[in-house]
């Protein structure tokens, strides 16, 4: 595989297909219209100032929206990895205590094998995946929209050093 080439998607069945489909759907939603925000090097040779400080007030638009939904999926997944914690970490203490049976395995096992027998972690844990993929999505396409900020901002900089005619 070069490195254009986009990986081939995992064997169906899989619960995290359906996340992945999930994120490549929020992706679609955001609507950033790239053709309007692409710089062309006839843009940077001829192109009016206020074309391309329309198009830097585009992309920064664009940066605040996807920077407002990455801060509700982080906030929404530290919410969730806490309740997991809280939840587990109860469970482990209660064992210690003696108060419930400490089945055989190290901690990490038991607590995949409490998350998988309760359908409440279970449903938790996949939504902690699915807001983890969400985030990761959301901050490369923020590492975008600011890579295409940065290079119209340079444009416009380099516009505006040139030498005016008498």
């Amino acid at each position: 595989m070069t490195m254009t080439e986009t990986p081939a998607p995992p064997a169906s069945g899989w619960w995290y297909t359906t996340i992945m489909d999930e994120v490549d759907a929020m992706l679609a939603d955001q609507e950033i219209d790239w053709e309007e925000l692409k710089m062309t090097d006839a843009d940077i040779d001829n192109s009016n100032p206020l074309v391309m400080v329309k198009k830097l007030n585009r992309a920064a638009g664009y940066m605040v929206w996807v920077n407002t939904q990455l801060m509700k999926v982080d906030s929404t997944l530290s919410a969730v990895r806490d309740s997991m914690k809280f939840a587990t970490d109860r469970r482990l203490a209660l064992e210690e205590n003696g108060q419930k049976p400490k089945p055989k395995g190290s901690q990490a096992q038991r607590v995949a094998l409490w998350i998988d027998g309760d359908q409440r972690l279970g449903d938790a844990k996949k939504l902690q995946v699915e807001l983890a993929a969400k985030k990761e999505a959301l901050a490369h396409l923020y590492d975008a929209l600011d890579l295409q900020w940065r290079t119209i901002s340079r444009a416009i900089s380099a516009r505006a050093n040139e030498p005016t005619d008498r």
